[in-house]
């Protein structure tokens, strides 16, 4: 709601002018929504660069609807994105370290490289998933 560039975002539905008709003291939350990951939190930065760089080619914003200036992307859709980029990246830092460590002939330099591609590993397992400390451990253990 915060970047006019993206379109004028409003409210949507019966409950669009919540905001004008309640005090906002009486406003509740009563399950406050749990981010899936470290990342969720950089969603709406991820989404305004996706739709600046890719995005609008794709979204068009509805002139018919009753907020035409609005693009819309659903929440599913992002969660199911950072699960493949997720899943994507940690593949390749597994397979990527065996490519590497072929390649690297120094003990030294192979003892290196396994906790440089170890410690990338298990970061990217903290950002991109929910996965308690336990499970992480465990995946970085393996």
């Amino acid at each position: 709601m915060s970047m006019p560039s993206m379109g004028n975002v409003y409210l949507l539905g019966a409950d669009s002018d919540i905001w004008e008709t309640t005090d906002p003291a009486e406003l509740v939350c009563l399950l406050p929504r749990r981010n899936e990951s470290c990342i969720a939190g950089f969603t709406d930065q991820i989404v305004r660069w996706y739709h600046h760089a890719v995005g609008y080619r794709f979204k068009t914003p509805d002139p018919s609807g009753p907020h035409g200036d609005t693009v819309y992307y659903s929440h599913e859709g992002i969660k199911r994105a950072c699960a493949v980029v997720g899943t994507v990246l940690g593949s390749l830092l597994l397979v990527g370290s065996i490519v590497v460590l072929y390649s690297v002939t120094s003990m030294e330099m192979r003892l290196a490289t396994i906790g440089i591609f170890t410690g990338a590993f298990s970061l990217s397992l903290c950002l991109l998933t929910n996965g308690r400390m336990v499970e992480v451990f465990s995946a970085a253990a393996a």
